[in-house]
């Protein structure tokens, strides 16, 4: 029991320094959002959730879970939502959000991603905003794995398995998908590129950035 509690805090040190650069993307742009008083929704739950709330103490941060069950006893403020499910209605009287933050959520769930951004959709106020992102199915490193005839997919053993009790990469998406996806119920305002890993060339950058990113990063405002 001590050396899986060991472990599992390793491992979750190691997640936390490698995606932290990209958390900190996240920052930056909320920062250009975010105001006073604002009511923000983290669709589900990680353990950036606090790094990110300490950032703006002024603001109201919720969870939204799908049952009581998915976040750890000590989350205090969450707002019980099933984003995968149809004919979901929010409770408007209760709470609505100004920013909406689903990022590195959508490729883990076997939903119908249209569904899925409708009632994200639905959470929001008029003219609310939604930060997001997935992972970029045509980045290089996985370009290079085609090449040479290797799959740069997930093994289905790891899909199944997940991280964090959730699954593995189901799905990954492409610049034009995304745009597709959100412009449907948004303005997609910004649209970038990040590779905070460090597989990282800032030359790939310059000559072909849609193929650097590892990231495809949105801000999208609610039509």
């Amino acid at each position: 029991m001590k050396n899986d509690l060991l472990n599992k805090n390793y491992n979750e040190r190691e997640y936390y320094n490698f995606h932290l650069k990209r958390i900190r993307h996240i920052i930056k742009y909320l920062k250009l959002y975010l105001q006073k008083d604002m009511k923000v929704g983290i669709i589900g739950y990680s353990i950036f959730d606090d790094f990110i709330r300490s950032e703006f103490p002024n603001c109201r941060f919720y969870n939204i879970i799908p049952n009581i069950n998915f976040a750890p006893s000590t989350l205090k403020e969450y707002y019980i939502f099933d984003i995968t499910k149809p004919s979901q209605t929010p409770d408007k009287l209760f709470i609505s959000f100004d920013v909406i933050i689903f990022t590195e959520v959508l490729e883990h769930l076997l939903n119908d991603d249209d569904l899925i951004i409708f009632n994200v959709y639905n959470l929001l106020k008029a003219n609310g905003f939604l930060i997001f992102s997935v992972p970029n199915i045509s980045a290089f490193g996985k370009l290079i794995k085609l090449m040479v005839g290797e799959n740069p997919y997930m093994s289905k053993a790891d899909i199944i398995n997940g991280v964090f009790g959730g699954y593995g990469h189901i799905r990954e998406y492409s610049f034009h998908e995304v745009t597709s996806l959100l412009q449907r119920k948004f303005n997609v305002l910004v649209i970038k590129g990040f590779n905070d890993y460090p597989n990282a060339s800032d030359q790939i950058a310059k000559i072909l950035p849609k193929i650097y990113a590892e990231t495809i990063f949105t801000v999208a405002m609610k039509k």
